[in-house]
């Protein structure tokens, strides 16, 4: 708690010379100023409907420096099917872990480069699902290159938890040294309308705690769950690598309605837990809504 105190307090004595700046300056410059963005999203299941409203704040100090804030909230609802019996019925809401991510990009003809290093603190509630009750850590780097319509990428991070991918939503958080790993691309088919499709893979290198969504609880084994799932059942704590260990794909359709407002909707495939998730997202650039208000 006390690093990312420290990280966050660093990151205000970097802003506080900037707030001079106009008003103007900072809403007309995209690439210098504060950012305001919003995300809904959410994933369905078999197991049941994990949401999630993620609004950040955050300055580009340069085009390739940037900062950013976030506070999540989840709204958690478990399946009334085969796995109420296990997971319960209730549903429940609250804060996630409230993070701060430092964002370096690079732009090339030969290839784009994104870099995020992520401290989240843990500020949300362990009981609930809703943090591992440690300060984690994710390092993530997103590769891509145009080429016509057609856009190629690949992500590659190391991380010491679990956390949800820009669409999907996983069903639990964990706690331990993981590398994650994506590749795919995105077509744009018409005007602002693209699809897009990826491979993916998580790979524990040590053992695991993991903290179901949908129960609340630290979970150990498969024993006597409806779904074959880790995140169902209570018990220790510590599960093998090979316990949340998974490859997957993923299929999405996504469109900029407006140039401040944005929305997908798409399906993943978890091998290692045999899920089918439907996922859904709906993003609002607070920057570029109150810009356009301003000049009408």
């Amino acid at each position: 708690m006390r690093l990312f105190a420290r990280t966050f307090v660093c990151g205000l004595c970097l802003l506080g010379p900037l707030s001079a700046q106009s008003l103007e300056d900072l809403l007309e410059d995209p690439n210098h100023g504060f950012t305001l963005y919003s995300r809904s999203q959410g994933s369905r299941n078999q197991a049941g409907l994990v949401t999630k409203l993620d609004t950040t704040v955050g300055y580009n100090f340069s085009p390739h420096f940037g900062v950013d804030f976030g506070v999540p909230l989840y709204f958690v609802y478990p399946s009334t099917g085969k796995s109420a019996s296990i997971l319960g019925t209730r549903s429940r809401n609250g804060i996630g872990n409230v993070y701060l991510d430092l964002r370096y990009t690079l732009t090339k003809p030969a290839l784009n480069f994104v870099s995020y290093v992520t401290v989240a603190a843990p500020t949300g509630d362990r009981t609930q699902g809703f943090s591992t009750g440690r300060v984690t850590w994710d390092w993530h780097n997103h590769f891509y290159r145009s080429f016509g319509r057609v856009t190629p990428f690949a992500n590659a991070g190391l991380a010491d938890t679990i956390m949800d991918s820009p669409f999907y939503l996983r069903p639990f958080s964990s706690l331990g040294l993981i590398g994650h790993f994506e590749g795919g691309a995105t077509v744009s088919v018409w005007k602002e309308l693209s699809v897009g499709g990826s491979f993916y893979a998580i790979t524990p290198w040590d053992d695991q705690s993991v903290i179901s969504k949908l129960s609340g609880k630290e979970t150990q084994n498969k024993k006597g769950s409806s779904l074959g799932q880790i995140f169902e059942i209570p018990g220790q704590p510590t599960v093998g690598p090979g316990s949340v260990s998974d490859r997957g794909i993923s299929f999405w359709c996504e469109a900029n309605a407006t140039s401040f407002l944005d929305f997908d909707v798409g399906y993943s495939h978890s091998t290692q837990y045999s899920l089918d998730s439907l996922f859904f997202g709906v993003g609002l650039n607070w920057k570029t809504l109150i810009r356009k208000a301003r000049k009408h």
